[in-house]
């Protein structure tokens, strides 16, 4: 009788030890299936997802006749993604440099001759998939004939103009995504600058949050 309760006893202990490994089997399998879930919708998301930016910027004089209204700057977004961007929006400021061309190799924060330091925000509803250079204009009030004259900006290379800002909009899955540029450009003796992005600073694409609205 002894005997078999301690068959009995050591099957039971057995019972006990090999559910506890199913257990843990199950649970590894399970925290693996879970694993290979989010990382396959990761992938999904990378390959299907919007990328927005700034391709390009031009600056132009409006006016009419020899008369100098304001100036523009046009921003040139795409998104180079598979599905839409949804409520994208631009905010921008402008900044002109008087060191030349040395101030490529400055603190662009430091020594500035501040043009517009404000802060310029516009809306973009939606961007389809793989659009290329949707336009998106800036006024830039505080650039005039008068300010390029008095400055000397039309002196060859005399000042550099600054563009930056940052792009965020929203993706199909409802993530909110931000993006950063930066466009300089001489102020040539005739004409506006020539602006060209900033080969130093690479776009990368920041998530930020979830998109909060319907």
């Amino acid at each position: 009788m002894a005997r078999w309760t301690l068959i009995m006893g050591v099957v039971a202990i057995a019972g006990i030890f090999l559910s506890a490994i199913g257990i843990y089997l199950v649970f590894g399998t399970l925290v693996a299936t879970r694993r290979a879930t989010v990382a396959t919708r990761e992938i999904g998301e990378n390959q299907t997802k919007a990328y927005v930016n700034i391709a390009k910027i031009t600056i132009r004089e409006i006016g009419a006749g020899d008369t100098h209204l304001h100036t523009e700057a046009v921003l040139f977004v795409t998104n180079t993604g598979n599905t839409p961007a949804r409520r994208v929006k631009i905010s921008t400021h402008c900044r002109f440099y008087s060191q030349g061309f040395s101030a490529l190799q400055k603190d662009w924060s430091s020594e500035t001759d501040i043009v517009n330091d404000r802060m310029y925000d516009r809306d973009v509803v939606d961007l389809p998939p793989d659009s290329d250079g949707v336009p998106v204009p800036f006024v830039l009030p505080q650039i005039t004939e008068e300010y390029i004259h008095e400055k000397k900006l039309n002196m060859l290379a005399s000042h550099w103009i600054v563009i930056s800002g940052r792009v965020e909009y929203s993706t199909v899955f409802r993530k909110r995504y931000l993006t950063e540029f930066v466009f300089k450009g001489y102020v040539p003796f005739e004409g506006m600058p020539l602006m060209q992005r900033d080969s130093a600073r690479v776009a990368t694409y920041k998530e930020v949050g979830e998109d909060e609205e319907d």
